[in-house]
């Protein structure tokens, strides 16, 4: 199990086949709103997701913003979560969280310089555990090129109930390694063209599973399928 902060020793269940998560409910879009976020944690929580990528359709959209609101709704029930923070954009972000604005993240373990021991924090806010992009962070195609990233992220899910990566943009040769360690995803979502293009990369990519968030933010889960 991975080394963390508190004792984390309980194996989570295997995650479902994408078959296991209802066809009417994959894709589903998210209005604006204020009670998205708990309704989609709420989901989250229902298909047995462990894994779940936070990506934006667009530079506009701030993905780590989205993804520590996310692990801190599912953390407001008795579960083990943690956020790892793969997008080197959103490192202030998240380092922020455990107020360790130093402390060493992903690059380090990438790299070989760090270990899970030396790399998970605690979110000063809420019962997250924080893994941040690292002290200088390498660019997303990098750490998902490291042969110790997807052992890793694998020992992760066994250790935490939810994982949620925040990975950034939705574009890139490196999306498949993303859907490799986080097969379900949360698009935000703006523009029509730009939310569409970035669905059909994910689509591409094997994602198993997009939940749709329009405007980027939460609100309520609209009726109709994407």
């Amino acid at each position: 199990a991975v080394p963390a902060p508190r004792a984390v020793r309980h194996a989570r269940a295997a995650e479902p086949d994408a078959a296991a998560v209802p066809s009417e409910d994959r894709g589903r879009f998210v209005a604006a709103g204020g009670a998205a976020m708990a309704e989609v944690a709420q989901r989250v929580r229902g298909a047995g997701i462990g894994r779940i990528a936070v990506l934006a359709a667009s530079a506009a959209l701030d993905s780590g913003e989205a993804a520590i609101e996310l692990a801190r709704a599912l953390a407001k029930k008795p579960t083990r979560v943690v956020l790892v923070g793969l997008d080197p954009a959103n490192a202030s972000a998240i380092k922020l969280m455990s107020g360790e604005p130093s402390a060493a993240g992903l690059a380090e373990l990438a790299d070989g310089s760090a270990s899970f021991r030396d790399i998970i924090g605690k979110d000063k806010l809420s019962a997250v555990h924080v893994i941040s992009p690292g002290r200088q962070p390498a660019q997303r195609i990098a750490v998902l090129s490291s042969p110790r990233l997807v052992p890793g992220m694998a020992a992760l899910a066994k250790s935490y109930d939810y994982v949620v990566v925040d990975a950034g943009r939705a574009e890139g040769a490196d999306l498949e390694a993303i859907g490799e360690i986080a097969p379900r995803a949360v698009l935000l979502a703006d523009e029509p063209g730009s939310t569409e293009a970035a669905r059909a990369r994910l689509d591409a990519a094997a994602f198993d599973d997009v939940i749709v968030l329009a405007g980027g933010r939460a609100g309520a889960i609209d009726a109709e399928a994407a």
